[in-house]
């Protein structure tokens, strides 16, 4: 067999050159079509994927944010059940100190069973009309505070009427002495007093 010359291989790379441009152009072309899609899928897809992750992290950011306040909430429920539970035992001496009606009866027996502790006499014990103050400073015209007056009258020692006074500071429910005069009586070391006062309660 006759060899090939180097002039015979330009002639058929001459004939065959264009084929062969023509099929790099396309598998460059294939190349680039694919990785294009590929961005362009990859970029689609990814944006979902982004979208979401933020979405999670704001959601995660808020659940934070309650779980904060309701622990500061619950915080301050405990707070406030504590301090209740101190009232509650002091509860019964507030509502003895105002009590929502007059009880004029338990109000001088109150006042007899302290006489008595202190070895005095009640002469005489008045009650007078009970009273209901309004608030006028409330455009509602409720009721603010009732009260009621008394006068009484004690006979003992001096002694036993100082330590009746003094029980009066701590009495049991709140009151107001307006004025106190002393007499005297027959009676050997025995004084007499009279006081005037009132009795608060709240309706």
């Amino acid at each position: 067999m006759k060899p090939t010359t180097n002039r015979e291989l330009k002639d058929i790379y001459k004939t065959f050159a264009p084929f062969i441009k023509e099929k790099k152009a396309q598998k460059y072309s294939t190349i680039f079509f694919t990785l294009t899609a590929l961005s362009l899928f990859g970029v689609f897809a990814i944006n979902p994927t982004i979208s979401t992750i933020a979405h999670l992290q704001k959601q995660l950011s808020d659940n934070k944010f309650i779980e904060e306040k309701l622990q500061e909430k619950i915080e301050s429920l405990n707070t406030l059940q504590n301090r209740y539970a101190l009232l509650e035992d002091v509860r019964p001496t507030i509502l003895n100190a105002i009590p929502k009606k007059p009880t004029v009866p338990l109000f001088a027996a109150q006042l007899q069973s302290v006489a008595q502790a202190n070895n005095i006499n009640i002469a005489r014990l008045q009650i007078f009309q009970v009273e209901i103050s309004n608030n006028t400073n409330n455009t509602n015209s409720q009721k603010n505070y009732g009260s009621f007056g008394f006068t009484l009258d004690l006979k003992g020692t001096q002694n036993n009427l100082n330590s009746f006074l003094s029980s009066l500071v701590d009495f049991e429910r709140i009151i107001s002495i307006d004025t106190i005069s002393f007499g005297s009586v027959k009676e050997k070391d025995n004084l007499q007093i009279s006081l005037q006062g009132k009795a608060y309660f709240k309706p």
